[in-house]
């Protein structure tokens, strides 16, 4: 992909502001993003509360012709409560992004269970399994904590789960399970009375469940597809039937080929792949029936919108597992679900990663 793209950078007061510029961001057209500390003078913010913190800054990217040079003031007097100082816009010419791409792209390995890699890269040895994925400029390359705390969940949580991307060894000890995702039993808002508590309700005797066997015959659906990764290896895995729905249309395209490069010979993936959001939830259920899985990996606020949606097309029995979201976030998560009737079973972190695993009773 080449052309012209714009740079512009945002600074924004901490990292919840940064993920709300961020998601408003991604509606005007900008695509892809970077969280950096600002350097230099005025780098420390001195909140009301007399807490000194460090100033992130945005760096947003898109191609001129989408965002063009006017973004700065239509943008900025409608979202200015949300930011500190805008800078931009930097002009980046005529680059190659396929090329650079490629250049940096390199393959994950989970253990011995899963090998992912471009096309350009050679097989992967020593693997149970491998996919090949050719991200465009979908998100799911495999190398982001949310992507591969899906994985490995998928795979039936391993124990011997190493995580190498190219040949540096990041996690040894890949994902570790939260036994009490309610760690915030102890939040300041939360008693142990608390009835909410007891409606969330975080079913612990079932922590040790395995999830792989779950997969083979389930009905899936792979929310906010990107790449198609997920329900790529949920069809490897053995699911009767995956349908990935994404709001771009180049990560529903992306997503098509990334499936037809998985097929064995003279074999399909039982994929389809949808443009569209949560909305289209309700047709497909009544035509089709509900599903037995939903795998969400996008963000805290989609996820809260969206999750009583996920609820009502998810089967009595099924299971919705939610990515793309800091441990932290537990709280407000499960309070929805727990509102939802939706009960907990499993939850692993990577990093300051998380994710959580429902169960519909």
């Amino acid at each position: 992909m080449g052309g012209t793209y714009l740079r512009w950078r945002i600074g924004v007061a901490d990292e919840t502001s940064g993920e709300l510029v961020v998601a408003l961001l991604g509606e005007v057209g900008f695509e892809a993003f970077e969280t950096v500390v600002q350097e230099g003078d005025g780098s420390r913010l001195m909140s009301d509360d007399g807490v000194i913190a460090e100033q992130l800054v945005i760096e947003a990217y898109g191609a001129a012709e989408i965002i063009g040079q006017t973004f700065h003031a239509e943008w900025l007097g409608e979202n200015q409560a949300f930011v500190l100082w805008i800078d931009g816009p930097h002009e980046i010419p005529n680059t190659n992004w396929n090329a650079e791409w490629e250049s940096n792209f390199q393959p994950v390995r989970l253990g011995t269970s899963l090998g992912l890699r471009a096309p350009f890269h050679q097989p992967m040895e020593e693997v149970d399994l491998e996919l090949v994925v050719m991200p465009r400029m979908s998100f799911g390359t495999g190398h982001h904590e949310t992507t591969l705390l899906m994985i490995w969940w998928l795979l039936g949580a391993p124990s011997e789960s190493a995580i190498q991307i190219g040949q540096s060894v990041l996690w040894p000890n890949g994902p570790q399970k939260i036994e009490r995702p309610l760690g915030l039993l102890q939040h300041e808002n939360l008693h142990h009375s608390d009835p909410e508590i007891i409606r969330m309700c975080v079913d612990e005797a079932e922590f040790s469940r395995t999830t792989r066997g779950f997969i083979k015959g389930a009905r899936v659906l792979d929310m906010g597809c990107g790449t198609g990764i997920l329900g790529i290896l949920a069809a490897k895995l053995g699911a009767v039937s995956v349908i990935g729905i994404d709001v771009e249309a180049w990560s529903v395209e992306n997503s098509a080929e990334n499936a037809a490069r998985n097929a064995g010979p003279a074999q399909g993936l039982c994929a389809d792949w949808l443009c569209g959001d949560a909305s289209l939830l309700y047709s497909l259920t009544s035509a089709d029936g509900a599903f037995d899985l939903i795998l969400a990996n996008i963000n805290r606020n989609v996820l809260l919108n969206d999750m009583k949606f996920y609820c009502a097309a998810l089967a009595h029995g099924g299971q919705l597992w939610l990515s793309g979201f800091y441990g932290e976030d537990h709280i407000v998560l499960l309070r929805e679900a727990g509102r939802l009737g939706l009960v907990c079973f499993g939850s692993a972190s990577l990093n300051q990663w998380s994710t959580l695993l429902f169960e519909k009773k």
